[in-house]
Parts: C-alpha cells; sequence; structure tokens
C-alpha cells in the first residue's frame, strides 16, 4: 500500500504513523480525537468537511456534544500548529456548515528509489520525534499494524477528559485489542497499565497491582507515559514523596499525558498540601478546560482553603462541563 504524507503551511502530518511534525522535524503534539480533525481537513484539501462528516468519522454513533467536542478539537489544533508556524491561520470556519484547511496541501508522489539525503533527513527527524502517541524510544512505528493504532486511539478518546467507569472499561477492552494485533505496542501497554491503576482507585476492580508492577520493572522509563504509571503505582502503594518526585519531574514534559496534573493533585491532597493540589489541578485544567473532574478538584481545594467565591466559581464551571 502506498504511503501518503501531506505538507501544509510547514508541517507534515503522517497519517499511517499518526505522526505531525513543524518544519525542523520536531513533534506537534495533539490529543487524538483533534488529530483525527486535522487528518480530516488535511485529506480534503482545502475543500469543506461539513458538521455531519466531523460528526460521523470522529464520534459515530457515540452519543456527545458535539458543538462542545469539536469546538474543544479546532481550539486544539489551532493553539498546537500557531505555537510552531505563528501567524498562519490554519483553520477556516464556515459558519454552521463545517470547517476547512485555509493553507495549501502537498502529497509529493511516492518512488521506489528515495534519495539519501531524504532517507537521512527522515532518519534524524524520527530519532528526535516526540509525539503525542510515543516519545523517545517508543514511537508508533510503522509496523504496528493500523487495527492496532485504531483500536489505541478509540481507547485515547474514552479516556479523554471525563472517563468514568464504563469509559475506563471500553478503554481497558480496546488497549487489550490493540495489543492483541501488536504485542510490542509499547504506548498501548502502557496506556492499559495507566487504565488498570485508575480502576483500582476507582474501586472498580479489586485485581492487585502485580501485573503492572511487572510491566513497569520491564519498561523502558523515558517515555512520559511510562513515567505517569510508575508515579501512580507509587501513589497507590502509599509512597507519596517518591510519586511526587516522578510526577513532579514529568510534568515539565510538554508531552506529560493530561492525567499527570491530576494524579498530582491527588498525591498533594493525601499530603494535605492543599496549595500545590491546587496549583496543579489549575494547571492541567488550563491545558484541558473541559475536565470535569479537575474542575472539580479545583473547586475543592478552593474550598478546603476558605475561598469560597472561587469554590462556587468552580462549582458551577463542572456543572457546566
Amino acid at each position: 500500500m502506498e504511503r501518503k504524507t501531506y505538507f501544509f503551511g510547514g508541517m507534515t502530518l503522517d497519517p499511517q504513523a499518526s505522526e505531525l511534525r513543524d518544519s525542523s522535524g520536531g513533534a506537534v503534539p495533539l490529543q487524538p480525537q483533534p488529530y483525527d480533525v486535522l487528518r480530516l481537513l488535511v485529506e480534503a484539501s482545502g475543500q469543506l468537511v461539513s458538521h455531519a462528516q466531523l460528526r460521523q468519522a470522529i464520534w459515530g454513533d457515540t452519543i456527545v456534544e458535539y458543538d462542545q467536542g469539536i469546538y474543544f478539537c479546532i481550539r486544539q489544533i489551532r493553539r498546537a500548529l500557531t505555537n510552531h508556524a505563528p501567524g498562519i491561520e490554519f483553520v477556516e470556519t464556515v459558519p454552521r456548515r463545517g470547517y476547512r484547511l485555509a493553507v495549501d496541501v502537498k502529497t509529493p508522489p511516492v518512488h521506489n528509489r528515495v534519495p539519501l539525503r531524504w532517507t537521512v533527513a527522515a532518519g534524524l527527524a524520527a530519532v528526535a520525534t516526540v509525539s503525542f502517541f510515543a516519545s523517545a524510544r517508543n514511537l508508533v512505528p510503522p509496523t504496528v499494524v493500523p487495527e492496532a493504532i485504531h483500536a489505541y486511539r478509540l481507547a485515547e478518546s474514552h479516556l479523554a477528559n471525563n472517563p468514568e467507569e464504563s469509559d475506563l472499561l471500553k478503554a481497558d477492552s480496546l488497549l487489550s485489542r490493540a495489543l492483541e494485533y501488536d504485542p510490542t505496542f509499547n504506548r498501548a501497554r502502557a496506556r492499559l497499565a495507566y487504565v488498570m491503576l485508575e480502576k483500582r482507585y476507582q474501586g472498580a476492580t479489586p485485581d492487585p497491582k502485580a501485573d503492572v508492577s511487572h510491566w513497569i520493572a520491564g519498561a523502558e522509563l523515558d517515555d512520559p507515559a511510562w513515567i505517569l504509571v510508575k508515579g501512580y503505582d507509587q501513589f497507590l502503594s502509599g509512597d507519596l514523596e517518591a510519586a511526587a518526585v516522578t510526577l513532579e519531574e514529568l510534568v515539565s514534559n510538554d508531552n506529560a499525558p493530561q492525567e499527570t496534573f491530576m494524579l498530582l493533585g491527588r498525591v498533594f491532597n493525601a499530603q494535605g498540601d492543599r496549595v500545590n493540589a491546587l496549583r496543579y489541578m489549575r494547571m492541567g485544567l488550563w491545558r484541558t478546560p473541559n475536565s470535569r473532574p479537575l474542575a472539580t478538584g479545583v473547586a475543592e481545594a478552593y474550598r478546603e482553603l476558605g475561598d469560597t467565591e472561587n469554590a462556587d466559581r468552580f462549582f458551577e464551571l463542572a456543572a457546566e462541563i
């Protein structure tokens, strides 16, 4: 099957590898649903993508608040792209109809023989790239079958923003399926370990952590997803100081999973440090404004600190999400 790569506005999108890179070859982190929306816009190459097309392609028959979901995706796309290419308007809103890409898209032809300079450049870019789906040594390689990547990204959609017990169960099933398709898919294994720990925290399963601890022991802990799992395991084991150190180091990484901030809030709350709990949960809410758990956590932290005005404001925000 021919591999197609898209170039637009100084960006490179590789759908097969689920990668988005800037003009220097650096990764442009983007969550799964915003990435899928961007891919649809890029593949349409400037043609209108209607609200009906977006709803069906991204959410299918799932019952969602479409307006809120698509607004979040477009905002994340614009923020990510303009951070790497200031001054360029990438996405055009067509009122009441949908969206279109506002820059030209090029798809260079694929030749059997690739010039050596391209091969070297691509290799260097691959070494330097850290994407939302994988970092450092755990990039999603081209050898991962599309079915595994698809199941992984569906799982991430269930983990986004406000996962409940049913979402965790679906994510568990989808990530297990991704690993059945490809047992070497390290990022999927890391996210499955996270789901197992979150289920334990929420009391959804009595399973012991032995399997997760075994995975951690065998993991290469330079992937942010695995560092998150390590910190969560430390937290659930009662080693709060170690968990705080692990997660505070992770939070400085641009590719830190969105759950890092909520987990840091839990760690500092368990230590009785409401100020730091509030600080990290507010940082997380700034990055993930549609997160009801973070908005609720911020409100509760303000209430514990005696700031009823801000507590009421964030409780109202949580109720609206």
